[in-house]
């Protein structure tokens, strides 16, 4: 099971109480609850580094790099054809102005659509 919490650093090393959030769900987690799962030695935690929504990030390629992927899924967390609530999670990353047409692939040209939406 892959779950993606969202906690501050103080959160994770000191013992303080507050809530967590936990994306693709609406129920919230306690710290607590939280630091239980990770405790556990049956559990494989993967820690992934803070990713700066406002920094702009770009590449020469067509592909687009794990690292975009994941600031245009946390930016825009639902597909972004309107009124389409489909999560960016489920969703492919696509140019917002097209590679062919000279669309570069950075961060202000990438967002989340669903399959049925890219295909459109």
């Amino acid at each position: 099971m892959v779950i993606h919490v969202h906690l501050s650093d103080a959160a994770i090393s000191r013992d303080e109480a507050g809530t967590a959030h936990v994306e693709e769900t609406r129920s919230i987690l306690s710290t607590e609850q939280v630091r239980e799962w990770c405790a556990n030695t049956d559990t494989a935690v993967t820690i992934k580094p803070v990713i700066d929504l406002d920094a702009h990030h770009h590449t020469d390629a067509y592909a687009v790099p794990d690292r975009l992927t994941e600031q245009a899924r946390l930016a825009q967390p639902v597909c972004a054809f309107p009124w389409c609530e489909r999560p960016a999670r489920r969703c492919d990353t696509d140019h917002v102005a097209a590679h062919g047409d000279g669309g570069p692939t950075c961060s202000c040209n990438l967002a989340p659509l669903c399959r049925r939406h890219h295909r459109a």
